[in-house]
Formats: C-alpha cells, structure tokens, sequence
C-alpha cells in the first residue's frame, strides 16, 4: 500500500509538472513595445560653427504625461534610450553649455513621434546653441 500510494503520488507529481511546462501565459496587453531612439548631444558655440559632441545629460518627457526618462551623456554626445511609443520631447543639459552660473537646458523646441509599429531606430539630435 505504501509503495502503490508513493508510486501514485510521484505519477501525480509528474503529470502536474508536465502539464505547468506546457501552460503559456497570457500577452500582457498593459505593456506597450518600447522603441529604441539614438542621438547625437552637440554643442555648437562660438567661432566653431561646426556641431561638436558633449556630455551630459539627455532627458526625454511625453506631452501631458508624468514622466520622464533621463540618459547620462558620455563625451562623444552619442546616447540611446528605450522610449514607448507617443509624442516626446527632448532636452539636454551640460556642465559645458553654462548660461548665468548654471547649465543651460537645450535641445529641439519642437516634440517628435515615435510609432510603435516601427522597427527601425528613432533619431533625434539635442542641440546647444552659444554664442
């Protein structure tokens, strides 16, 4: 009886195993895809008319959302973020952008879309302005 109750209790055991392995999870549909954007933080001041790379930070913000993605800069200006898909905006700031005493937000006054059924790179520039 003993061995007959184990031996039911292990084929039980097995068969619920297999059958967990075999149940795939619903999608989830709350989570929309994110979308890879890349960029390039320049800076273009003085006798220099030629855009050059800077560090810093990027911040990303969605009309009226609560959020905001940031991106710390490295010195060749190149940065990427994962983004969902909507309206964005994009700014920058740098210790070497400076305007009264304080880093200077910069970057396109306009917003730019991202779609989520692309599936290609984004690209957005950020963009200081000096004199």
């Amino acid at each position: 009886m003993k061995r007959a109750l184990s031996g039911f209790l292990a084929i039980a055991l097995g068969s619920t195993a297999l059958a967990a392995c075999g149940v795939t999870p619903p999608r989830s549909t709350t989570n929309p895809p994110l979308v890879r954007v890349s960029g390039t933080f320049t800076l273009v001041a003085g006798v220099d008319i030629v855009p050059r790379p800077i560090d810093g930070t990027v911040t990303f913000s969605q009309r009226n959302e609560t959020g905001t993605v940031h991106v710390v800069v490295g010195n060749t200006g190149k940065f990427t973020a994962l983004l969902y898909a909507g309206e964005w905006f994009a700014t920058g700031r740098s210790p070497k952008f400076i305007i009264n005493n304080h880093e200077a937000e910069c970057g396109p006054s306009k917003s730019f879309k991202i779609d989520a059924n692309t599936h290609t790179t984004t690209s957005v520039q950020v963009q200081c302005i000096g004199k």
